[in-house]
């Protein structure tokens, strides 16, 4: 009967690979490459009520009154409220802290690259 609950340790890892080109412009990667980088992102795997939480919060009433889902806000609730541990240092090598505000200043390429890889995983939660 267990394998029907989530387990609130369970993880979903993902993981950007990526370069830095000119002007710091980010190049995300299909795979690891020579000279490459990465960033690995661990998340909550989104329970029922999980799920429910994050579609209510994302969605703005509609222009025929009724509800429409904002993909935005949906993308951003995944990001911040099931990201746990991830493997960024900063410019001293020290763990940098899983904030909101950290994922918020991630570069949009590393973001993108992180929520569509993720709801590849979740998809069908959502």
């Amino acid at each position: 009967m267990s394998g029907i609950f989530v387990d609130e340790k369970e993880r979903i890892e993902i993981k950007v690979d990526y370069k830095l080109g000119a002007e710091d412009k980010v190049e995300i990667l299909e795979k690891e490459e020579d000279g490459s980088q990465a960033l690995t992102v661990k998340f909550a795997v989104p329970d029922y009520q999980t799920s429910q939480r994050i579609l209510q919060s994302s969605m703005r009433p509609a222009t025929d009154g009724g509800l429409t889902l904002d993909l935005f806000a949906m993308q951003q609730a995944l990001l911040i409220g099931l990201a746990r541990e991830w493997d960024v240092k900063d410019s001293k090598g020290k763990d940098l802290p899983l904030t909101a505000t950290a994922i918020g200043t991630l570069k949009v390429e590393i973001a993108r690259a992180l929520i569509a890889k993720l709801m590849d995983k979740v998809g069908m939660a959502f």
